[in-house]
């Protein structure tokens, strides 16, 4: 069986080091949920996101285990972003953004909000929404939260096989969007991650009030 690479090895030596538990770092970095055991190596992307979560840790110790673990309090101030570099979303859960479909934005519904750095692809007018349900499993758990983008455009110029917020009159669905095959001009096709428990559907076109695309996914901790 392959070992886990050294940067994994590194990386839990952090996560002992602040005693904290995996879905807490998992949360915090934007890490995808399950990457560190897997017994592989681990994406630049990912990379970057645990440096930019943890900008004390030592590049050259993680990437060779030569060195201290931790950077010089010098060197940190260089590498420490300034606090404008985040954006506040506002979030909601998602009964309460099902039941309050047309003020989905109005932040009387809101229920907190997060700090999230903006290099993780975040804008100002982003809102968060923890999903609810096992439809999308296993990318995105009941708990997650989805960070979501208004999309101006109409239902029909979105891009296929991505995954949407979808608003209706009295729903809210997070779904794979695709094209109708038996109504591609008056309705969409919803897909599901988890298909063993839940088929596709169609929905016509004239229910969706909005969509919101899902740009970054936080497990749940």
């Amino acid at each position: 069986m392959q070992d886990k690479s050294l940067i994994k090895q590194n990386i839990f030596q952090v996560i002992e080091n602040e005693s904290i538990t995996k879905a807490i770092f998992y949360k915090k970095t934007g890490i995808t949920r399950g990457i560190l055991d897997q017994n592989n190596g681990i994406s630049e992307e990912n990379i970057a996101k645990f440096l930019a979560s943890y900008p004390n840790v030592n590049p050259s110790w993680l990437l060779t285990g030569k060195g201290n673990m931790f950077l010089d309090d010098n060197n940190v101030e260089s590498l420490i972003k300034p606090i404008n570099t985040t954006v506040n979303v506002i979030t909601y859960n998602h009964s309460a953004a099902a039941s309050n479909v047309n003020d989905v934005f109005d932040i009387t519904y809101a229920t907190g909000s997060i700090n999230i750095d903006k290099s993780m692809g975040v804008r100002e007018g982003d809102i968060g929404i923890y999903a609810l349900g096992n439809s999308m499993e296993p990318r995105i758990y009941s708990g997650d939260l989805l960070i979501c983008r208004k999309t101006d455009d109409s239902i029909d110029n979105l891009n296929p096989n991505e995954v949407y917020v979808i608003g209706t009159k009295n729903q809210l669905v997070v779904k794979i969007l695709k094209k109708s095959k038996e109504n591609p001009k008056t309705h969409v096709s919803l897909h599901s991650y988890n298909t063993a428990q839940h088929e596709p559907f169609d929905m016509d076109k004239k229910r969706v009030l909005y969509t919101l695309k899902v740009i970054k996914i936080f497990a749940d901790a």
